[in-house]
């Protein structure tokens, strides 16, 4: 579809020097701030085989060119430590494409694996 420019996966790496880890989880929490005025849905601790972390889920608006008017986004964001390094992943869609994608996006959350330095 011209113009489409959801579904959207934003990886970011938190390159703070020696963060702890509720630095690294308001971090997460200032990421979603900056896609504007959002409602949280849910704030838990997630894991998955090999992360544990922050999840938030949340819908915003945004605008969307081409079309007029501001779009309903549903996001899912994961954020964790690993080796001494915070990472987010976020995960994004409209709400009328939401239960295609979000299977899919647990799926790669879930095989994520990042590799531990020695």
């Amino acid at each position: 579809m011209p113009g489409r420019t959801f579904p959207q996966v934003i990886i970011r790496k938190n390159i703070e020097t020696a963060p702890s880890i509720n630095r690294i989880y308001e971090w997460g929490e200032s990421l979603a701030e900056l896609k504007g005025k959002y409602h949280l849905i849910m704030k838990e601790n997630f894991s998955t085989p090999s992360l544990r972390g922050l999840y938030i889920h949340y819908e915003t608006l945004v605008n969307d060119l081409p079309f007029p008017r501001p779009k309903r986004v549903l996001c899912e964001d994961y954020t964790f430590m690993e080796n001494g390094t915070g990472f987010n992943f976020s995960f994004c869609d409209d709400t009328d494409n939401w239960n295609n994608t979000e299977p899919i996006f647990k799926y790669m959350i879930n095989s994520l694996k990042i590799p531990i330095s020695s």
